[in-house]
């Protein structure tokens, strides 16, 4: 009788392991799941803020280059800056505030506005020897020259001219970034004047 009372102990015993087994089993299945739970997750969020990041990004493209290919003449030019002679619509062969259009970043908010005259303000005319970049900064959110934000998120906004001379500059090349969350989407493009 002996024998058989210490096998149903020994018996009990190994199915003691057995279960503290199959728990930290079963645990360590549970925790890769939800791991690979999250990951799938995670990648699928931020492929739809890369995707929604890309649709901004060719959106500010497209208005970028319809502003630059229409206009007449880069009046002046910065690192963060863009000032276009949007048309001579007087014919005079001068630009007038109402044919100017300033494209401008700001670095603490990350927005790329466009600032152009009001239709109630009043029309000055400028000779093409005029600091165009300090003028219109002079005119930057003022009631004659409001700015209108085209995005925001801008982290990054570079702009080279084919001439050292920005009024006899006839190609636009740009470098444009975009950040949100933990993507950034960069676009690069370059955009012939219409003259």
């Amino acid at each position: 009788m002996k024998p058989r009372v210490q096998r149903c102990r020994s018996r009990r015993g190994l199915m003691l392991i057995e279960l503290l087994l199959a728990l930290a089993v079963t645990g360590m299945v549970a925790a890769a799941m939800s791991s690979m739970l999250w990951a799938v997750s995670y990648g699928t969020s931020s492929s739809k803020g890369l995707r929604a990041l890309a649709v901004k990004t060719k959106t500010l493209q497209s208005r970028l280059g319809g502003a630059i290919r229409g206009a007449a003449m880069v009046l002046d030019a910065g690192e963060d800056f863009l000032v276009l002679w949007v048309d001579d619509a007087d014919g005079d062969g001068q630009p007038s505030l109402h044919e100017i259009q300033r494209i401008d970043r700001d670095v603490q908010t990350q927005t790329l506005i466009a600032y152009a005259a009001s239709e109630t303000a009043q029309d000055v005319v400028y000779p093409l020897t005029t600091d165009f970049d300090q003028v219109t900064r002079a005119l930057m959110g003022d009631a004659t020259f409001p700015g209108q934000p085209w995005a925001t998120q801008v982290s990054g906004w570079s702009i080279t001219l084919n001439q050292s001379d920005p009024q006899q500059a006839s190609l636009v090349s740009y470098r444009l970034t975009l950040a949100a969350d933990e993507v950034s989407e960069t676009a690069i493009g370059a955009v012939a004047l219409r003259r």
